[in-house]
This record gives C-alpha cells, structure tokens and sequence, in this order.
C-alpha cells in the first residue's frame, strides 16, 4: 500500500485531522458559549478517528484501510436542511445543490458539525479549511436546503474499497497456497 494515492489520502487524514482539532479546539475554548454540549466530544471524535485512520494507512495496517474507508464514506454526503451534518478531512470538490441553485467548491482542510442549524444553504462548520467556488446560483444564505457531494471523498472511498477487494483475494490465494503445499 505504497501507492502515491494511498500515501495522499494518509496524509490527507491526518492533516485534515489535525485541522479539525484546532478548529474544533478554538471554538470550545476560546468562544465556549457557541458550540452544543453533545457537539464538542463527538468532534473530537471525529478529528482523531481522522487521525488515526491516516496513520494506519501511512503504516499499511489493516485497520488503517477499514478506518479510512469509514473516514471517507462520512465525507461523501454534506447536508444542511433544518440540521446540518459537514465532515471534511483532507481535500475536497463537493458538488453543492441548494433551492436557489448549484455550486462547485474545491479545496482542503478539516471541519466538522452536526447540529441543529437555520437552512441558509451553507455547508459551513467548525474547523480550519479552505475553499474555492464556482457558483451558478442566486444568494446561497437565503437557500432553505443544501445538498453537498464530495467528489474527492467519493473517488478514493470506491479506490480503497477497490483495493481492499484485491488485498483480501491476494491474501485469500496465498493462504490456499500454503494450505496446498503443506498438504502435499
């Protein structure tokens, strides 16, 4: 698992991770009043999962591929309709369709959220991140929902995925190997 996309998706993690930390860090310390008590440990969460699963990847360790399979699967979908949910850890270009129109973003960083929220067609949350959009809309903060796809996260959920298969059927035939050749 040395592969020069599979190193990026590590690192983007542990990036992305680390970011989310310092976001979420700043807001419950520095402006405590602004962020829900349920919200804060599940953050936290979230940022070290990022983190970790990175890591394991990085290390070419099993859990590193079934964490960052998790990591990029609750990156996919971004919603933002009475209750908003955002998870970014690492880079991004989310496909955004709102009721006033469609927006592309690309960029990176690590952000977190799911809380109750006022509809106001944004994707935006805690952490540290950077962004840039392409819009073909009107004033996205008078949108009453938000749907955001994250391309990025897609792509390398199928990628990893896709290798895992290979790495499970590689393994699954060296072990009949053996079994034979002890057998014979």
């Amino acid at each position: 698992m040395r592969q020069a996309w599979v190193r990026f998706v590590g690192w983007s993690q542990i990036i992305g991770g680390l970011l989310m930390l310092l976001g979420v860090w700043q807001i419950t310390h520095l402006e405590p009043g602004n962020i829900h008590v349920v919200f804060s440990p599940i953050a936290w969460g979230f940022a070290a999962l990022s983190v970790v699963a990175g890591y394991q990847l990085l290390m070419a360790r099993p859990s590193g591929m079934v964490l960052s399979l998790f990591v990029q699967g609750l990156q996919i979908v971004s919603v933002n309709a009475a209750w908003r949910y955002v998870f970014l850890a690492g880079a991004r270009l989310t496909l955004l369709v709102s009721s006033v129109g469609l927006r592309v973003s690309a960029g990176g960083g690590g952000a977190f959220i799911l809380t109750s929220a006022p509809p106001d067609g944004t994707l935006n949350a805690p952490g540290l991140a950077l962004a840039f959009n392409l819009s073909i809309m009107g004033e996205l903060e008078k949108a009453t929902w938000a749907l955001g796809i994250n391309l990025v996260a897609a792509y390398f959920f199928v990628r990893l995925w896709r290798l895992d298969s290979v790495l499970t059927a590689q393994a699954e035939r060296e072990r009949q190997a053996q079994s034979s050749a002890i057998g014979v």
